[in-house]
């Protein structure tokens, strides 16, 4: 990770952490367990993922080179980008602080993941320093999205590429910071006028997944015991198993009328392929 130090402008932002700590039996166990359901068609959540990583996938082969995904998180779509000769992460420490107790996401958890501790508003690489960037669910985030993206632009060389997602239908999440929601035809004139050419916006979903969505986050949340800031629920321990089955019934089967149908009026989100112009 000490190889950012050549192009970052920041030094006081670079992540010195190390590599993270062996977890406990117990919590490593728990962690399996969160992460199966949470891959799973039991999980609320399911239908907006798989399509998310389905969009990412179509493009991922448009990246290559040097790599910065904004927003890094855990880079849960890392391993999507086969092209990739270095992969740099930038994670707002305020973002983690937010929702640690809810996600159980932690600066140790990200020891070994992120390269800088950073606002997307100001970036902390020097300028043309990368051939792509990944921004992935962070633009409703930020209160002016054009600064972002004009920092993006700035450490993307000319011709570089930008791969972003955002939600268009989505629960309130990361309150209070959740400013945002996004129209295909917002997207292309913010990015037309940030000095980007769009080659691509693909919906996620049609109107069947969000109606299918939509109905298993209502299970999820008349299952509730705390709704968190980060929009996820903690469910009652008898409600569960109701919660689950009824979430995965509704999934299904929006999964399956969304075979028959081409109204994309309405999408949980949109991906966004774009060139930096020279």
């Amino acid at each position: 990770m000490n190889d950012s130090r050549g192009i970052i402008r920041r030094p006081d932002m670079l992540a010195t952490m190390g590599p993270p700590a062996a977890p406990q039996n117990g919590k490593s166990f728990r962690k399996r367990l969160r992460a199966l359901w949470k891959h799973s068609i039991f999980n609320p959540y399911h239908l907006d993922r798989t399509l998310l990583i389905e969009g990412l996938a179509a493009e991922a082969g448009e990246m290559r080179g040097k790599l910065l995904d904004v927003g890094c998180g855990d880079r849960p779509y890392a391993y999507l980008f086969k092209n990739i000769d270095r992969y740099y992460g930038i994670e707002h420490p305020g973002a983690v602080m937010n929702v640690e107790s809810a996600l159980r996401v932690s600066f140790a958890r990200l020891r070994g993941v992120v390269d800088a501790f950073a606002d997307a508003k100001e970036i902390p690489f020097v300028d043309g320093t990368f051939d792509c960037c990944l921004c992935t669910e962070v633009l409703e985030h930020v209160p002016d999205p054009r600064i972002v993206l004009n920092e993006i632009r700035r450490v993307l060389k000319p011709g570089g590429k930008v791969l972003i997602t955002v939600p268009f239908v989505g629960e309130l999440h990361q309150v209070p910071y959740d400013y945002w929601r996004f129209t295909p035809y917002g997207l292309a004139e913010l990015f037309n006028n940030s000095g980007f050419e769009v080659a691509r916006i693909h919906s996620r979903g049609t109107f069947a997944i969000v109606a299918g969505t939509v109905c298993a986050h209502a299970i999820y949340r008349l299952g509730a015991r705390e709704i968190r800031n980060d929009g996820s629920v903690s469910l009652h321990w008898w409600t569960a198993p109701f919660v689950f089955l009824g979430c995965a019934f509704v999934q299904l089967t929006a999964r399956f009328i969304n075979i028959f149908s081409k109204d994309s009026g309405f999408s949980m989100g949109y991906v966004l392929l774009a060139t930096r112009k020279t």
